[in-house]
């Protein structure tokens, strides 16, 4: 017995190639929005400085052929630090606060989804996931796109007999083919 019900059973997945695409739609979007907000607003105004040392370090370095590492490292700053390490935080919330919204907030689809009329459900009650659940699921496939080793994630929806990624089957969600959204009146 896999614990799936009779209903869980007659539910298809979403084709994978759809779920890739829109998927890789949100990536776009969220990518977009989170480095014009970056680079245009808020690291102007809280690193200006270290941003124009680090483009500096850059050009410098481009422009030869042999780099050693050590060169690099050594004309990083604290604040050059400080700023990367922003950086990183800041587009790992940026992710993970998309993904969080915008599943919870329209009932299980990202913008990417909305667009090939996929949304995630929970395999238990076959409603959009609980917050919490959004939430967690969210972190999951953030940390996953960031950390290499955890990119393996994606890899399950090819080995799994719903097509689930690990923080599918971590959260008991399914994504699913939203086929009575196709023909709803405007």
């Amino acid at each position: 017995m896999n614990g799936l019900t009779a209903i869980e059973e007659s539910i298809e997945p979403a084709p994978k190639l759809l779920r890739i695409v829109a998927f890789l739609l949100d990536i776009l979007l969220i990518s977009a929005f989170t480095f014009t907000l970056l680079f245009v607003f808020v690291i102007p105004q809280k690193y200006a400085a270290p941003m124009h040392d680090f483009q500096k370090i850059l050009t410098r370095y481009t422009q030869k052929e042999h780099v050693s590492q050590e060169e690099i490292l050594k004309d990083i700053t604290e604040e050059m630090v400080e700023m990367i390490n922003f950086i990183q935080i800041f587009v790992i919330i940026c992710f993970w606060g998309y993904f969080t919204l915008t599943e919870y907030f329209t009932g299980g689809s990202s913008l990417g989804k909305k667009v090939f009329f996929l949304r995630v459900i929970n395999t238990s009650s076959l409603d959009p996931p609980t917050f919490f659940d959004t939430l967690l699921r969210s972190g999951l496939k953030t940390l996953s796109l960031f950390v290499p080793i955890l990119m393996i994630n994606y890899l399950f929806i090819f080995g799994t007999r719903n097509s689930q990624a690990s923080h599918d089957l971590l959260c008991r969600t399914l994504v699913i083919q939203d086929n009575q959204n196709l023909f709803k009146p405007s």
